[in-house]
Formats: structure tokens, C-alpha cells, sequence
């Protein structure tokens, strides 16, 4: 799996490559006929960000790519590349659900893609350490409680929880007494 970790490492775009792709892809959208590769090209590098709101925008992007593909108005090698960008754009948002689902789109039009194996199984297993380390920690919880829940209680009727406290307003604050307390 060290394939998606790398890919997902190494790309991070700067500033500079995304407002390059959109002056690209503004330009694109003013013509009769867009070329839908610019606004894949600008949707995932908008995923590539370390920004998370322009992660959402790229997400945003790629998911109407998506819609215009599955209408038949795109090749389907960019509906490939783009259900691909969406898993993938999940995954690094931490959404490793979506990633999981898009990924298992993606693979039952192309059951060969290795990208969306990987990441379905990387998905999958981050989902499955999540809810096992979730579930110990619930256990240790419990067990901690019902273990030492007399060492933890309070009672009301102890001679520590009646103390009085002292009014910073009365003749007495303040003054130390003959033991020194």
C-alpha cells in the first residue's frame, strides 16, 4: 500500500499551479464546448491542497465532473480518473468512508484499477483500526469505571464535603488563628 501513501504525500500543490489551472479552467467555461480535462485537471489540484476548503471546492468540482460523466458528456477515462481524484480527495480529508464507496464505484466499472484497490483497502483498514482502537478505549473506560467507581464516588455525608467556607465578607477573613492555621 506504500503506492497511495506516496501519492498522497507528494501531492501537494502550491498556490501558484492552482490559480494557473483556474485561469485555465475560467477560461475553459466561456467557450461553446469546454475541454472537461482543465476542470479535472483544476478539481484535483484543488484536492492536492493543504487547505481543507479548497479541498472541498475541488471535491465540489470533481463530483459535477462526475454527474456531467455519468450523462454521457465526457470519455470514460476521465469518469475513470475522476471517480479516482474523488476517492482519493476523501481519503486525505480523512473521510475514509467516501473514499471506500467512490473507490468500490470505481472498481465495478474498472475491476483492474490498482489505484482504487489499494485505496479501498487502505480505506477500509484505516476504518477498521478506527473502530477497534474506539471500541478499546470504551472497554478501558468501563473497565476503569466499574473497577474503582467506590475509590472515585462522593459522598455527601463526609466530614471533608461539609467544611465550611469561609465569606471573604465576614469579621473572620483573613485572621490566622492560635494554631496557625
Amino acid at each position: 500500500m506504500p503506492l497511495i501513501r506516496k501519492m498522497v504525500d507528494d501531492s501537494i500543490v502550491t498556490t501558484a499551479i492552482i490559480a494557473k489551472l483556474k485561469m485555465d479552467y475560467d477560461l475553459e467555461l466561456k467557450k461553446a464546448e469546454p475541454d472537461y480535462t482543465k476542470k479535472l485537471r483544476y478539481g484535483i489540484s484543488l484536492c492536492s491542497s493543504l487547505d481543507r476548503g479548497q479541498n472541498r471546492k475541488g471535491l465540489e468540482i470533481l463530483y459535477e465532473l462526475k454527474n456531467e460523466c455519468e450523462n454521457q458528456l465526457v470519455t470514460r477515462d476521465l469518469y475513470i480518473d475522476c471517480l479516482y481524484h474523488l476517492a482519493l480527495c476523501h481519503f486525505r480529508l480523512g473521510e475514509y468512508m467516501n473514499s471506500w464507496r467512490v473507490a468500490d464505484a470505481l472498481l465495478r466499472d474498472e475491476p483492474e484499477h490498482k489505484g482504487a484497490v489499494e485505496l479501498r483497502a487502505l480505506s477500509k483498514s484505516t476504518l477498521f483500526r478506527r473502530a477497534v482502537t474506539g471500541a478499546c478505549f470504551l472497554a478501558a473506560c468501563g473497565y476503569i469505571y466499574f473497577h474503582y467507581k467506590d475509590a472515585f464516588s462522593w459522598n455527601a455525608s463526609t466530614p471533608d464535603s461539609q467544611a465550611q467556607i469561609e465569606d471573604p465578607n465576614s469579621s473572620t477573613a483573613g485572621t490566622i488563628n492560635q494554631s496557625g492555621e
